[in-house]
């Protein structure tokens, strides 16, 4: 991981303050293109958010999206390592519906890039897990293939491991320029963390589920403004 110190003028709370700004260090996993454009933003769902200077009304020319498979980073910090590549494909592959179900059906889902195509990658990162007390046997049949389901808690994993903290980070963009319009990190869960005063609020994989369900509807929300005139568009951050 690195460290990058994002400098905001503008965060709500601390002009509520009398405040005119704060350096705000960040752990960041290195997922997304940049992160030197996010900015911390006051939103129950979104911790960091960047938009283009007039992306909305630019992405009104796509069309379809290119949802890739989410990548899975778990934390140098985390107790617990270990993931069987079955359930890490299965969940990433399960999330990765989840994107596509809130919005295929008005746009179409992409294999390669195109003209019309927007590109949109995200990753489950700082992914920080505790082994249950009580294990209990997870064995993988010989030969079993991971298989998409509609509920990502059916996994073995799940049963097994707690998710205590994690952050999700999205990235969307043209798939041929790769020129960047949307990018966001949502932070879930505390693990406790006596140095800086923290008590633990651990997330949970349900967490993970709803955050996933919740970017999709933005993604589409975002999408379907840009086709819109100005004063029809919605305000996407108020979704839930």
């Amino acid at each position: 991981m690195r460290k990058i110190k994002i400098v905001t003028l503008f965060l709500i709370v601390l002009a509520g303050f009398g405040l005119t700004g704060a350096d705000v260090e960040e752990e960041f996993s290195g997922f997304l293109s940049d992160y030197s454009d996010l900015e911390p933003v006051v939103d129950d769902f979104t911790d960091f958010f960047f938009v283009a200077p007039g992306a909305i009304d630019r992405v009104a020319k796509f069309s379809a999206i290119m949802v890739d498979q989410p990548e899975i980073l778990i934390s140098r910090e985390s107790p617990y390592m270990g993931m069987k590549p079955d359930d890490m494909k299965k969940i990433s592959e399960e999330l990765r519906q989840v994107i596509i179900d809130e919005v295929k059906e008005v746009y179409r889902i992409a294999e390669a890039p195109g003209p019309d195509v927007l590109y949109m990658r995200t990753a489950v990162s700082n992914l920080y897990l505790k082994k249950k007390r009580r294990p209990i046997v997870g064995y993988t049949p010989i030969g079993f293939v991971a298989t998409t389901t509609k509920k990502a808690l059916t996994r073995d994993i799940t049963k097994k491991i707690n998710l205590i903290e994690m952050s999700v980070e999205v990235e969307i963009m043209d798939s041929e320029t790769s020129e960047i319009y949307v990018a966001a990190i949502a932070n879930r869960g505390i693990h406790k963390d006596k140095e800086k005063g923290q008590k633990a609020d651990p997330a949970s994989w349900e967490d993970l589920d709803e955050v996933f369900q919740l970017f999709g509807k933005r993604v589409r929300c975002r999408l379907d403004n840009s086709r819109l005139p100005e004063g029809e568009r919605i305000d996407c951050l108020g979704l839930d």
